[in-house]
């Protein structure tokens, strides 16, 4: 089994093939958009020479960590992406099962039992500033990193099937499994999650500033960057598919919705994430000097429930909290061209998803249900700390509302993602609406968000482990498929998730922007930037 050919026979005989969150200033000639305090945190400011063709870029909050074996957030990935490559791709304008192909790995086999992986490196493949040439030491080294428990990579469960990472030669890599992984393929891409990146070694352990860290083989390598602020990314002249034909990415954050458009329609800014919104999608699309870009991979809305947290350890306030939100009228707000109703806690398209069905809207139950839980009067949940994102901010006081006319208070306090995501991660929200994109296969992400030792198990759920790992290990298609049916209806039934809505991805293109590919599905949210991205004069 070889390359694409084998990796399809080898998955269909498995399975049949098929996550996030969500920087600027840089020096220019181009003055800030406005006076607005807001705008002048995102103003383009740039050092490119006359000609350069300089991508500009807004991020709608400001990224963290840049390490890729630890991003978490949308913003984070958008720098990641272009800096580093995995073993193993989505063909550019995809994110599904069915289109990974080669990236640093050209040929690859796996043994008849499923145990043995083996990767054919690409030769000649350079690193980024100098390092020399990438080989399997590297890719060895990288994996073994994200798998160190004293590194503390949150993406370490990607790996955790893995027996050993060997490298027998310069240029191949045999990755052994304890047992077979049907998903295991997925762990081996970058774009949506960065754990599978490979990263060079001498780089991280020298230590320094992000510019000399974060070394990569991608279309791009990062020159500058000011946290909270911008990163300034620069052609990579040797990159193994040719020359990229931008000269530069300027990536800078405007967390202000207005001020992104002002300066998209200025010229300032070439591209940005849109807005999940039927309206805005319309109002935007009138400006002929951009394109609304809507890939089909969906982003999925959900109430997460913290049940270790009192009163939320209480199936009845579960239920009264899930019989008060009229999801239909969210929908319908945003637009069911953009929107449609969310039938299961896995998005539409991901391989395993089943329609367990939508949670009825009945505020009069709600209320029954509270007095039976012992709240006849009502309660006030405690204090839930929420992201101050654009997207985040309206639908979290439609939530407050929702739960307010049922006699439920729920204090938000509105602070930064890197305090939001402590508070997320760790368990210390009475509950947490959260947007987010899933792996194209059920297994990683039930894992991931409803095992008891998943990374973002923000609900403290472990009903459904021993199924989630039965269905890991399951190479039979159809009881994989009766397992993730069976796991996604006890998940319903003890009302810890609250799926609310599924909403396509957008994104804010000028029309000088020439992408390289025909954008269909992107797992991080904007369009990618590679090689082929171009900006037309």
């Amino acid at each position: 089994m070889k390359n694409q050919i084998g990796l399809t026979k080898f998955c269909l005989l498995i399975f049949s093939l098929i996550f996030i969150l969500a920087a600027c200033t840089s020096p220019s000639t181009s003055e800030p958009t406005s006076n607005d305090s807001s705008e002048k945190e995102g103003s383009p400011t740039s050092e490119a020479l006359e000609g350069e063709k300089v991508l500009k870029v807004a991020l709608p909050a400001p990224p963290g960590n840049l390490d890729p074996h630890f991003v978490a957030t949308h913003s984070e990935m958008e720098i990641v992406q272009p800096i580093f490559n995995g073993l193993l791709r989505y063909q550019p304008g995809t994110a599904s099962f069915d289109t990974i192909e080669g990236d640093l790995a050209e040929n690859w086999e796996v043994s008849d039992d499923g145990l043995t992986w083996t990767f054919q490196l690409r030769e000649g493949v350079q690193w980024h500033k100098g390092y020399g040439e990438f080989t399997s030491d590297d890719v060895k080294w990288s994996i073994e990193r994200v798998m160190d428990p004293e590194v503390g990579s949150p993406q370490a469960s990607m790996f955790k099937f893995v027996e050993s990472v060997e490298a027998p030669d310069k240029y191949t890599v045999e990755i052994t499994l304890k047992q077979p992984y049907p998903a295991f393929i997925l762990s081996l891409v970058v774009d949506g999650v960065g754990g599978g990146a490979i990263m060079k070694r001498e780089a991280v352990e020298g230590g320094g500033e992000d510019p000399e860290k974060l070394v990569g083989t991608g279309p791009f390598m990062l020159e500058a960057h000011s946290p909270g602020e911008s990163a300034i990314l620069i052609k990579n002249t040797e990159y193994f598919r040719g020359e990229p034909k931008l000269d530069q990415i300027e990536l800078y954050v405007m967390r202000d919705n207005a001020a992104r458009e002002v300066a998209m329609d200025r010229g300032d800014i070439h591209m940005t994430y849109g807005e999940p919104d039927g309206m805005w999608v319309q109002q935007r699309s009138q400006n002929e000097d951009l394109d609304i870009l809507i890939s089909g991979q969906s982003m999925i809305w959900t109430i997460h429930l913290n049940k270790e947290m009192a009163p939320m350890d209480n199936i009845l306030v579960r239920k009264a909290i899930s019989y008060a939100i009229d999801y239909d009228s969210l929908m319908h707000s945003l637009g069911t061209d953009v929107a449609r109703p969310a039938k299961s806690i896995l998005s539409d398209g991901v391989f395993g998803h089943i329609e367990t069905g939508q949670y009825e809207y009945n505020p009069e139950k709600a209320k029954e249900l509270l007095a039976e839980a012992g709240y006849p009067d009502g309660l006030t949940l405690p204090e839930t700390l929420t992201p101050n994102l654009p997207a985040y901010i309206p639908v979290n006081s439609f939530i407050q509302e929702q739960l307010r006319q049922v006699g439920i208070e729920a204090p938000m306090q509105q602070v930064d993602l890197p305090t939001w995501m402590p508070a997320l991660y760790g368990g210390q929200n009475p509950f947490n609406f959260q947007i987010g994109v899933q792996r194209p296969h059920g297994v990683p992400n039930l894992f991931r968000v409803w095992h008891s030792e998943g990374p973002a198990n923000f609900t403290k759920y472990s009903g459904s482990d021993q199924l989630i790992e039965q269905a890991e290990l399951e190479l039979d298609e159809q009881r994989s498929l009766e397992l993730m049916a069976q796991i996604q209806q006890e998940i319903k039934d003890d009302y810890i998730s609250l799926p609310m809505i599924e909403t396509v991805m957008t994104n804010a293109v000028r029309k000088e922007v020439e992408l390289g590919y025909e954008l269909i599905d992107t797992a991080i949210y904007m369009a990618p930037k590679y090689e082929t991205t171009d900006l037309l004069k």
